[in-house]
């Protein structure tokens, strides 16, 4: 239960970090990296449902959920660098610190697999 919290408050924030962070930056030109700064992401109070979804990627345990939920009460997490590519645009955001507060997730029908 642990792993799998852990999992999904890390799949969570990077959704948002995606959303939020690649939306305000301003995108280079001809396949450079934009480089942002660093971040710090605050998320409470919200419910987050996850459903029909598949996610794979090495180390990740083979599992399936069907219905469950659960709330995360605090948790932080600091990641010291990223690199994301969307559309052929490469996006490097340096020091990012996340703290999830109250937020509910939701399960349904989410398939993990390991490789």
């Amino acid at each position: 239960m642990r792993t799998t919290r852990r999992l999904l408050v890390t799949a969570l924030a990077c959704a948002l970090l995606l959303g939020g962070g690649v939306a305000t930056a301003t995108a280079g030109g001809g396949g450079d990296t934009t480089r942002i700064g660093s971040q710090h992401i605050t998320i409470n109070d919200a419910t987050v449902t996850v459903s029909d979804t598949t996610i794979s990627g090495e180390g990740l345990p083979s599992a399936t959920v069907e219905d469950q939920a659960f709330t995360v009460e605090k948790s932080k997490t600091t990641i010291d660098g990223v690199t994301i590519t969307v559309d052929g645009e490469t996006y490097e955001f340096g020091r990012t610190t996340i703290v999830v507060e109250n937020v509910g997730v939701h399960l349904e029908d989410v398939t993990l697999t390991g490789s």
